[in-house]
């Protein structure tokens, strides 16, 4: 309502002023009418009464007149708000339109960015794993590298060890030998010194039994019991052994034992051989587990450093 009134504000307030012109003029008149009545003459008061009536026709002719054109200003400028309205409309729409379509285009980027990120860390969640996988897999290559670098380094020093321990024993029997050799030779001299002063009779005893003793080697070594011997340690030691795969027919090597009396096998070592470091190998484990070796069919035969060919069969 109040709307309506700001609307037509100019209208209504002409409209009163019409009315309270007219108002005015009618006391006017009704006044100058009482005042006639007392002294003008009656044809002055009709003329100024007829006056008037024109004035006020007039007056409200140009005042209807103005109101009309005021309603159509009114009515133009109307139109013209309700165009510009309607315009706004449009272009709020519009707008709204567009930033409707921004923000679908926004969040259609933002889901595409979102996908792509999340793509993204897929990719480098994969690479990761990859990456941990392949570190992982060269750190247990490096450790199993580093175990057998450490196994091989074991099994040089324990080879070397054995080595070293036959280099001793070889070094103690040598000692011990010289030792005995020595002790025979100031044994044999003491005897030549107990001799000199023994009985000839019993001199010639000990002689005799210790040529005899001698003579029984001599006899047992012409009389190839000792090749017999050695033989019989073969055969043993080849039944013991395991052909590895890379023997070649014609196997022929040399070996040297270390036994002791009872045939127990202290040390063993292979010489001149034409098979290769797993058919020495193998060699050498054959002959202990050949371990106690065949006794000698004369004790006289015993020998702690032995030697003898392995040949096996085809």
């Amino acid at each position: 309502m109040f709307r309506l009134i700001r609307n037509y504000a100019g209208p209504l307030f002409w409209s009163v002023m019409l009315h309270a012109l007219v108002f005015v003029l009618l006391v006017v008149s009704l006044a100058r009418a009482v005042s006639s009545r007392r002294a003008p003459p009656p044809q002055v008061v009709m003329k100024a009464t007829v006056v008037d009536e024109g004035r006020i026709e007039q007056e409200l002719k140009r005042l209807e007149l103005e109101d009309q054109r005021e309603r159509v200003e009114k009515e133009k400028e109307q139109r013209r708000l309700q165009e510009e309205a309607e315009q706004a409309r449009r272009a709020k729409e519009e707008e709204q339109r567009q930033l409707e379509a921004l923000q679908a285009k926004r969040k259609a980027e933002e889901e595409a960015e979102a996908k792509r990120q999340v793509e993204l860390k897929r990719k480098r969640d994969e690479e990761e794993t990859k990456r941990q996988a392949e570190a992982k897999r060269k750190q247990q290559e490096e450790e199993a590298r580093l175990v057998e670098v450490e196994r091989k380094r074991k099994a040089e020093e324990e080879r070397l060890a054995k080595l070293e321990q036959e280099r001793k024993e070889g070094e103690r029997r040598a000692a011990e030998a010289k030792r005995q050799k020595e002790e025979a030779e100031r044994k044999r001299k003491a005897d030549e010194a107990a001799l000199a002063v023994a009985l000839a009779a019993e001199e010639e005893a000990d002689f005799q039994a210790l040529l005899q003793e001698e003579e029984q080697r001599l006899a047992a070594l012409n009389s190839g019991l000792l090749d017999q011997y050695r033989t019989l340690i073969s055969q043993k030691v080849e039944r013991n052994w395991i052909r590895p795969p890379s023997a070649r027919p014609g196997i022929e090597c040399e070996v040297h034992v270390r036994q002791i009396p009872g045939g127990d096998v202290v040390g063993v070592r292979i010489g001149r051989c034409n098979g290769d470091e797993a058919v020495v190998r193998s060699i050498e484990a054959a002959v202990q587990r050949a371990s106690p070796l065949p006794e000698p069919p004369d004790q006289s035969l015993f020998e702690s450093n032995l030697i003898f060919e392995f040949r096996p069969a085809e």
